[in-house]
């Protein structure tokens, strides 16, 4: 059973982000720091349930009432660098889970076809991921060292893509490719909890070969000329052996697996996902891997 899915962003990627704070805030920006610490009430459980919650926080990010975004507000780069993350993270949030703001069967892994929106529902899901783009390469300017802002840009710009068409979207595949070729160059902003420099390429959970995994697979999919299968699959089995906990990494791979004609290696990865108790997953991922568990049920029961 063949089944289009997507690449899933990591929201709660900057829940770290807030708890290990930064070295130095400049004074006059107490204040932006206290409105960002306050937002952790909205996302604290990160869950489609508090998809509302999530739009009254962009709604602080944006200036709302204001007339000035808080990235504009904060002085210190560092700040304004973890504004903009945070912003471009929350727009790919209710992007990938439009299903509860407009009844539609969208959640964070399961894919729908685009096809299969109307196009006022396309739009609004597009204007979210442009949004979070244009959140990303803000930060960018802000700062070129950071994988980060890199790797957000490439998540939602793939998602747009997704929702704009495979085929339809082959202008911004430089684009993608470029923005995954310097997350890889670069070192994430936050470190580990240990204190370890986190590499671009290991971000999210291998997020990198994650994305461009996915991205080749779909590209074959739809018969580009220059997609390799091989290429896919061993992206994909690279992110599930280097980032097991994150649930999703072994479910995309199953799919390559599946599309290599590997039925049976990917029967038994969808057996041992769906067996996994759920303190084995990553904190930072665990809709995710919940979600991908239950598809791994639906399609093994």
């Amino acid at each position: 059973m063949k089944q289009g899915h997507r690449v899933v962003g990591g929201f709660s990627a900057f829940l770290m982000v807030l708890c290990f704070g930064i070295s130095a805030v400049r004074a006059d920006d107490l204040e932006v720091r206290k409105k960002l610490d306050g937002l952790l009430v909205y996302v604290s459980q990160r869950s489609t349930a508090n998809i509302e919650l999530v739009k009254k926080a962009v709604g602080v990010l944006e200036g709302e009432g204001t007339g000035v975004s808080l990235d504009q507000q904060a002085k210190d780069p560092e700040l304004k660098y973890e504004i903009l993350i945070w912003a471009s993270q929350a727009y790919y949030w209710l992007g990938t889970h439009m299903g509860t703001i407009h009844d539609l069967p969208i959640n964070g892994v399961r894919d729908v076809d685009p096809e299969e929106l109307d196009s006022n529902d396309r739009e609004a899901r597009k204007n979210f991921f442009q949004m979070g783009k244009s959140r990303a390469k803000a930060a960018q300017d802000v700062n070129t060292n950071y994988a980060d802002g890199y790797y957000f840009y490439a998540l939602n710009l793939g998602q747009w893509g997704e929702t704009n068409g495979v085929i339809s979207s082959l202008m911004h595949l430089h684009d993608l490719k470029s923005n995954l070729k310097l997350m890889r160059q670069k070192n994430a902003r936050v470190n580990s909890k240990d204190g370890q420099t986190v590499s671009g390429n290991a971000m999210d959970g291998n997020g990198a070969d994650r994305i461009e995994g996915m991205m080749v697979l779909k590209l074959f999919q739809n018969h580009y000329p220059t997609a390799k299968l091989d290429d896919a699959v061993a992206l994909l089995k690279k992110a599930h052996e280097d980032s097991p906990t994150f649930g999703l990494n072994t479910y995309y791979y199953t799919l390559a697996l599946r599309e290599a004609g590997k039925e049976d290696d990917a029967c038994k990865l969808l057996d041992e996902l769906k067996g996994r108790d759920k303190s084995y997953f990553a904190v930072s991922r665990l809709p995710e891997s919940l979600e991908s568990q239950e598809l791994a049920r639906e399609e093994r029961p």
